[in-house]
């Protein structure tokens, strides 16, 4: 039988580059940034992360990010 741990998804930069979609939102990202939603929060004010507002969600494209990390995107297969 599966546990909670099984189905959780680790978000790290693996993750990131590969199975991530294409906008996040911020919690997920501050995942894996290793930080707290304030954070990513003071990053998108500051001009540093661009974000996507749609209704009430704040969304950051996954490009962003890595690009952020300087980081290469890889797809999962």
């Amino acid at each position: 039988m599966p546990t909670a741990s099984d189905t959780t998804v680790r978000r790290d930069v693996k993750w990131l580059q590969g199975s991530a979609p294409e906008l996040i939102s911020r919690q997920p990202i501050a995942e894996v940034l290793d930080t707290d939603r304030t954070t990513v929060d003071t990053l998108i004010a500051n001009g540093t992360l661009p974000s996507v507002k749609l209704k009430r969600r704040v969304l950051i494209p996954r490009q962003a990010v890595l690009d952020l990390l300087r980081l290469p995107r890889i797809d999962a297969a």
